[in-house]
């Protein structure tokens, strides 16, 4: 017998899933490049043209990330993992052509 969906998510493997986790305000490091694409298709989602920038910036808002996590740099310390993440989101948009694109101001 299968358990019931509430014990699952006690219990289960959705306790460290991202969107579970931000809906209880678990503590959390920067999330995976996938957890961006419903953010980012959510600004995308008015029809007007935003900057990556601004995207970053509403993402992180509308995540609640702390800002010791979006400082938090990649092994080569040439960029943050928040901005790394962000950007993987918006060229997998891009090549699947759900995006055009987001300016770079």
């Amino acid at each position: 017998m299968k358990p019931m969906l509430p014990q699952l998510l006690q219990e289960g493997p959705l306790v460290h899933n991202f969107f579970y986790r931000l809906e209880r305000n678990y503590p959390m490091a920067v999330p995976d490049f996938q957890s961006f694409f419903k953010p980012l298709l959510d600004l995308a989602a008015d029809g007007k043209e935003h900057s990556i920038q601004e995207a970053r910036e509403t993402i992180a808002k509308s995540m609640a990330l702390p800002e010791t996590d979006l400082k938090e740099l990649l092994p080569s310390e040439t960029q943050t993992k928040f901005e790394n993440r962000v950007a993987w989101a918006k060229s997998y948009f891009i090549q699947a052509k759900i995006l055009d694109y987001f300016t770079e101001e």
